[in-house]
């Protein structure tokens, strides 16, 4: 662990000074339920991730790129939608 929080560390804590606060102002209102949710969910959706990750990941591998880039181009306009 040590090697990866070199590198990234001093980032992490600099992005986590810069938007720690929302983070933490948007988890109040809606924190326990999302802890409820993972409480009834949790194991359900581990399981499948299990399951179904390899696969997830192995499609993204030659995809993802192509897809977060219609992302970009298109986003905005479904997100209007």
């Amino acid at each position: 662990m040590e090697a990866v929080w070199r590198p990234y560390g001093g980032l992490m804590e600099a992005v986590w000074r810069l938007y720690g606060g929302l983070v933490e102002a948007l988890w109040r209102p809606y924190g326990g339920r999302i802890e409820a949710l993972w409480r009834l969910y949790g194991g359900r959706i581990e399981a499948l991730w299990r399951l179904y990750g390899g696969l997830v990941e192995a499609l993204w591998r030659p995809y993802g790129g192509r897809i977060e880039a219609l992302w970009r181009l298109y986003g905005g306009r479904i997100e209007a939608l």
